[in-house]
């Protein structure tokens, strides 16, 4: 498995792991308290994020390593692609859902909404570009090394 591989992994164990202790949280809690901030959904989801974001610091290149070779890079073109284009079609999902129940003047009067519309989209963003490295680098594996 190499760098990106790694990098994959942690990411959807990360949001997975975030989605289900959100569950929970959520599950557990009276309405009032999850939309009123601060709230321990946020005090999930915000330092998973920032985790994943510094995912390529804790999985550091070995010195001497290539980073990226052209099959690489074409990859992560093809993942981030895929990646952004899931997180377009759940922001609009999820207004749509919000404008349903809630009405779109209302939706306003829950400040916490907006960040957990936010959030969520970036997990299933993370998800879906870190399942579309996975899936790419399974149909090809010519170069890799097991670690």
């Amino acid at each position: 498995m190499n760098r990106w591989q790694k990098i994959a992994w942690f990411n959807i164990t990360l949001v997975l792991v975030c989605f289900m202790v959100c569950l929970i949280l959520t599950a557990t809690m009276k309405f009032n308290r999850i939309v009123t901030p601060p709230t321990p959904l946020s005090l999930v989801i915000i330092p998973s994020l920032i985790l994943v974001a510094i995912s390529k610091i804790i999985f550091g290149k070995k010195s001497g390593q290539v980073d990226f070779d052209e099959r690489d890079i074409q990859i992560h073109k093809k993942s981030h692609n895929v990646g952004l284009w899931s997180f377009v079609l759940a922001v609009v999902i999820q207004n749509v859902i919000c404008v349903l129940l809630i009405g779109p003047r209302r939706a306003l009067d829950y400040p916490l909404i907006l960040l957990l519309m936010v959030c969520t989209a970036g997990g299933i963003w993370i998800m879906t570009d870190s399942i579309a490295t996975l899936v790419q680098y399974s149909r090809d594996p010519r170069g890799e090394k097991n670690e």
